[in-house]
């Protein structure tokens, strides 16, 4: 059961993801040009690892229960376009690369753009993406992205540690806390204090917190043969739920 504090948490996290996804055609663009403290850590194989079809999940309902991890989703990705399919009808959407961790689906109807964040890191040259906090690390230096407002930050190595947002196509940066420490034999990196805090431990240079590993361990976003395939998989995955 959860405890009061959790629970408004939980309630919190949701109201400030619901808060981020939706905006008019020119605000939060996450397609503007990353600061140099970002743009330094985009893997090179960012893009070309995200292309094919996948099995993933995605809300693009906004009524009823949503869960965190969303929906299941189909995905063909082709470039900068992606269709996802949602058990019932299509949705074109544009693929932005918004963080070195963080991939932004962008949905346009009219004025607005709803936005569907995914946190990703490489791993041996292949995909893994999931929702929680996750990123890299060179050293004691390190970039994180995470669900929410305080979507991306970075550690120098000067022990700078800066969160970073992005509004109105224009990044900026403000001072947080960053601590690292050990704990089970890992070399575990904590963002911001109290109740807030996000932690993620390294697994080599990769940085992930235990919501990403679960995610990823329940195998919600895995890789298609075709789009076919992902509908398939999607499909019964939508026949389990009911």
């Amino acid at each position: 059961m959860m405890n009061k504090t959790t629970s408004m948490m939980i309630g919190a996290a949701l109201l400030s993801t619901a808060a981020c996804k939706v905006s008019s055609s020119g605000g939060g663009g996450s397609g503007a040009k990353l600061p140099a403290e970002l743009e330094s850590w985009m893997p090179k194989e960012a893009s070309a690892a995200w292309q094919g079809a996948w099995a993933g999940r995605m809300t693009f309902r906004t009524s009823g229960s949503i869960s965190m991890a969303g929906d299941p989703a189909a995905f063909d990705i082709k470039g900068d376009k992606a269709t996802a399919w949602d058990g019932t009808a299509d949705h074109a959407l544009d693929l932005v690369l918004s963080a070195p961790c963080q991939a932004t689906f962008e949905e346009k109807s009219g004025a607005m753009t709803t936005k569907h964040d995914k946190q990703f890191v490489i791993v041996g040259g292949k995909l893994v993406a999931g929702e929680g906090a996750a990123g890299y690390r060179k050293g004691k230096t390190a970039i994180v992205c995470t669900i929410g407002m305080k979507s991306v930050i970075t550690l120098d190595d000067k022990g700078v540690c800066q969160e970073w947002s992005n509004f109105m196509d224009r990044w900026e940066g403000k001072p947080t806390t960053c601590a690292w420490a050990q704990a089970d034999g890992k070399d575990v990196l904590t963002i911001g204090t109290g109740d807030w805090a996000t932690k993620v431990s390294a697994d080599g240079d990769v940085l992930e917190n235990d919501q990403f590993r679960d995610f990823v361990k329940q195998g919600l976003h895995v890789k298609a043969t075709d789009f076919t395939a992902a509908k398939a998989t999607v499909t019964e995955q939508l026949k389990s739920k009911g």
